[in-house]
Order: structure tokens, then sequence, then C-alpha cells
């Protein structure tokens, strides 16, 4: 997908964005979560598309704020500006990124148990019991 049809879709991307980089996302996406769940999903499905988008919209996020650590800033107007931080990021999009996630374990042919690579930190792990 292009930056401008995230742009049309309510995502925060800059016209200048590499595509390359929007591609990658969107295949890290597509083969972490997507595919495990629905091995036939095209994007040409519309809710699979949103969750594509809203997955690798958080992954480009997460990937700036760790690529450029503490210079990484966020525009609130012309004249403030605020770190951005890890948490930040992930607090905004983690919640639609489940639920679209779960809407693609409803579809025909999905597998609702399958094992996802959890590459953005969507769902909370912890080792403190972890067997």
């Amino acid at each position: 997908m292009t930056p401008t049809e995230y742009q049309n879709a309510g995502y925060k991307v800059s016209l200048q964005i590499s595509q390359a980089i929007i591609t990658r996302a969107e295949n890290t996406a597509m083969s972490c979560y997507i595919l495990p769940i629905l091995s036939t999903a095209t994007t040409s499905d519309s809710d699979v598309k949103a969750a594509v988008m809203a997955l690798a919209y958080l992954l480009m996020c997460r990937d700036n704020v760790f690529v450029t650590r503490s210079g990484a800033k966020t525009k609130n107007s012309p004249s403030v500006s605020e770190t951005a931080n890890e948490q930040k990021v992930t607090s905004e999009m983690v919640a639609e990124c489940g639920r679209l996630i779960e809407v693609v374990k409803t579809k025909d042919g999905a597998n609702a148990d399958a094992e996802l690579t959890d590459v953005a930190k969507i769902y909370f792990r912890t080792n403190y019991f972890y067997n």
C-alpha cells in the first residue's frame, strides 16, 4: 500500500516515507500475524487490509522510536514537541491491532488458535512465571 492509502485510512504517515519501509512492515505483519491465522489471506479482503495497515503502522512507529532513540520527536503543534517513547507509541495502537486480529480470526477457514510471532509486542507476556 502507498503512503496516500495510509493517510486516507487516518494514519499519520508522511508522503515522503520510503515505499520499501512500508513494504517491509506490511510483509512482517502478514507473515507474523495474518498468515498463521488465515493462510489464504490477501489484502483484497478489507478486514485483512485493515489489520495489515494497523500492524504495519505500529511496526513503522516502533522502528522510528528505536532507530532515533532520544532524538525522536512527535509534533503536537508547530511550536510544541515532545519526546516519543515506546510506551506512548504502543498504547495508541495496540488495542486496535488486537481488535483487528480478532476480526481476522472470525473469517472462514481461519485458525483462531494459531501461534503468532509477536514482533510488535501486542500481547502482554512476562517471564516471571514462564514455563
